[in-house]
């Protein structure tokens, strides 16, 4: 049996791939067990490939991640 991860770091971005890397690079960076912590991204809607950075960024936590179709704001 799976123990689902204690951590959840939830990114919401729009038009922010630049700080998204930089971000992730920092998360890579964390002294926690890679099973313990997951890693979820939304992009609401970018135009600026941010979405495709941190699909095929290399993360040692599991990640998952949704793309909005258009910009829809933090509501």
């Amino acid at each position: 049996m799976n123990k689902p991860p204690s951590i959840s770091i939830v990114i919401i971005g729009y038009n922010t791939c630049q700080q998204l890397r930089e971000l992730l690079i920092s998360i890579n960076n964390l002294n926690i067990k890679p099973n313990n912590l997951e890693v979820v991204y939304i992009d609401d809607g970018s135009s600026d490939n941010s979405y495709n950075m941190f699909s095929s960024f290399e993360v040692r936590y599991k990640k998952t991640g949704k793309r909005l179709p258009k910009n829809l704001g933090r509501v």
